[in-house]
């Protein structure tokens, strides 16, 4: 709340922390009482101090016991002052808060932008490998021709292509897994993590 304090809510502030630590203090004397106590009565086990050294020390711990109980009454009646105080700056943080949401929209609008345009390059990315490979079309045609009309037999490709889609493909019975930074294409996981939580699979380098 820092952002929003006023002169009126850093006083309050202060009180509370006044409070807080005299009651610390508080609990600290207690405690030297509570040890205070102890030897007290060893003392009077063996006749060293009688019973109203004894009675002298409960009730100065009654009394320390009444103080806290007071600070800490007061420790509330304060903290829904502040409470108040904070109330009256909510219409401040609605609109702090309001200005931040428009900004960072602004920043996600920007970057959104950015993606499409990079998804339309990696389209077009993606079709110079088709198109790349649909020139080993006339050569095999040619290749075909000859090799027909001497019976040999013909040839439909010759270009390796890379995998497109990461995923687990079966080959008999054996499985194998095309990983994600083998292939040319992206998981929907891999695209829902980066646009909802901007996490980067492992196999991107740091584009900073």
């Amino acid at each position: 709340m820092k952002l929003f304090e006023n002169d009126k809510l850093t006083k309050v502030n202060q009180r509370i922390k006044e409070l807080e630590d005299k009651k610390a203090a508080v609990q600290g004397e207690m405690k030297k009482i509570l040890e205070a106590i102890e030897k007290t009565i060893e003392s009077y086990a063996v006749g060293d101090v009688d019973e109203k050294d004894v009675e002298k020390a409960k009730e100065l711990l009654e009394a320390k016991k009444n103080e806290i109980k007071e600070i800490d009454e007061l420790i509330q009646r304060v903290k829904a002052v502040r409470k108040s105080v904070v109330v009256e700056s909510v219409p401040l943080v609605r609109e702090w808060r309001q200005k931040q949401v428009e900004t960072i929209q602004s920043e996600i609008n920007k970057a959104v932008q950015e993606a499409l345009k990079a998804r339309e390059n990696y389209v077009h990315a993606l079709a110079k490998i088709g198109q790349a490979a649909k020139k080993i079309d006339a050569p095999n045609a040619k290749y075909n021709a000859i090799m027909r009309e001497i019976g040999e037999r013909e040839i439909n490709d010759g270009v390796n292509f890379p995998p497109i889609y990461p995923e687990q493909i079966m080959i008999g019975l054996y499985g194998s897994t095309i990983e994600e930074s083998t292939a040319i294409g992206l998981s929907k996981e891999t695209q829902e993590a980066a646009v909802k939580k901007g996490i980067l699979p492992n196999w991107v380098g740091d584009s900073n």
